[in-house]
């Protein structure tokens, strides 16, 4: 019995030890744009195209979440640009477009964290930028 439980053990801990658990954080805005200007991340808005209107974080790129769930070439070039260990930063209107998102592209292998919302941007006194 006492083979078994060791047997147990040794395989948990080499399950822990190699694998990748690769989860969603949450982020600030403040440190989004810490991570932003190192260069350390990119940030991406998945508003829709109605909602960019009113500004998008300085420095984001958008891709729309209808786009994501079409599959578009912007979103397959995207990835195929974007290295997996350089952190993404999602945000939405309320959070929940980005946390799709985000749980989307932590599956693909993508370190991600996820900022929330626009407004918590805007509330932060972040720069906003207008898209044309």
């Amino acid at each position: 019995m006492a083979r078994f439980w060791t047997f147990i053990l040794v395989a948990l801990t080499f399950t822990a030890c190699f694998s990748k658990t690769n989860t969603v954080k949450a982020i600030t805005p403040l440190e989004t744009q810490g991570m932003l200007r190192n260069d350390f991340a990119v940030v991406l808005d998945v508003r829709e195209e109605g909602e960019v209107k009113e500004g998008m974080a300085q420095g984001a790129l958008w891709i729309a979440k209808s786009k994501i769930d079409a599959d578009a070439p912007e979103w397959k070039s995207f990835l195929e640009k974007h290295p997996k260990h350089k952190q993404i930063i999602v945000y939405c209107r309320s959070g929940n477009r980005s946390g799709k998102v985000a749980d989307l592209l932590v599956k693909q292998g993508y370190q991600v964290s996820n900022m929330g919302t626009f407004s918590s941007w805007q509330k932060a006194g972040l720069p906003v930028t207008i898209p044309h």
